[in-house]
């Protein structure tokens, strides 16, 4: 069980939020920080850098267990990060299709799997919500998703492409 965490991905951080393990994040990228969700709970907690290039020198003055980054996007200093002396666990967190299988392994990871067995069955029960009314209706709908900067969409296969379609819509960003 992981008591110190670095967490490179805000959709991670707002799940180890939600199950409980906040008080074990030691240190956040500055996208965590900046989140507009989960942000303001972060400000006093040490910032190691961007995203997909962390400060491993910062990383390893917080002796975390645990490094948690992108499944889908890694660090592109991975080989640094090999070198803290952390596991380096990928959860996606922000992805429909993984969502319930990331959320479970940070229960894992972190000893609130009560917690993560709660949130994850209210996901699950979300997503199946909308799903039944997606099927219901007669018309498709096309959807824009604009994505965390002007201009900026979800192709095919990313996050926002598996909501759209799992709301029964089609992404006019599937095939950019």
């Amino acid at each position: 069980m992981a008591n110190r965490i670095v967490v490179l991905n805000s959709d991670s951080a707002e799940v180890l939020v939600a199950i409980g393990a906040k008080d074990k994040i030691v240190g956040v990228a500055d996208s965590v920080k900046t989140n507009p969700t989960v942000g303001q709970l972060f400000t006093n907690t040490t910032s190691v850098g961007y995203w997909q290039t962390p400060n491993p020198e910062q990383i390893a003055l917080l002796k975390p267990d645990i490094i948690i980054s992108y499944a889908s996007s890694p660090p592109k200093n991975m080989d640094q990060l090999a070198a803290v002396n952390a596991t380096l666990v990928q959860l996606d967190c922000g992805n429909l299709k993984t969502i319930i299988g990331d959320i479970a392994a940070a229960g894992e990871i972190t000893g609130n799997e009560q917690h993560a067995k709660a949130y994850s069955d209210y996901i699950q029960s979300a997503i199946n919500t909308v799903t039944t009314r997606a099927m219901s209706r007669s018309t498709q709908p096309t959807v824009y998703w604009e994505y965390n900067k002007a201009w900026s969409t979800a192709g095919n296969g990313s996050g926002g492409d598996t909501i759209i379609n799992m709301a029964g819509a089609l992404n006019v960003g599937r095939n950019v």
